[in-house]
């Protein structure tokens, strides 16, 4: 279910894995059995290290760190601006941010 969330489709483009996950948690105890779900839980990296994503102020990032918080929400390293120029780099926690968040993602 969480593959065919987060993969774009012909009929849909693909959802943010947070997204996705909130959709999962909610199915839990209804469409999904509770310990399907917490098994997955316990696997799952919603942003892996690495994963390159764009950022709602345009800048674009790589995930560096899962955040002491919140999975769903984690440290980035930006190095780009929205036209693809380097900028200074600087890390961003997002589980601490009100104002930028993670609009795409590549997978």
């Amino acid at each position: 279910m969480y593959e065919a969330l987060t993969a774009n489709r012909v009929y849909r483009k693909a959802m943010l894995p947070h997204d996705a996950l909130k959709i999962i948690l909610d199915d839990e105890g209804r469409g999904l059995a509770s310990s399907s779900v917490k098994a997955f839980m316990e696997t799952i990296s919603v942003y892996p290290l690495g994963m390159s994503v764009r950022l709602s102020n345009g800048d674009a990032a790589v995930v560096i760190k899962p955040s002491a918080y919140n999975d769903q929400f984690p440290i980035v390293r930006a190095i780009e601006n929205e036209r693809g120029e380097p900028i200074q780099p600087y890390e961003l926690n997002l589980a601490e941010s009100d104002d930028v968040n993670i609009v795409t993602c590549e997978t």
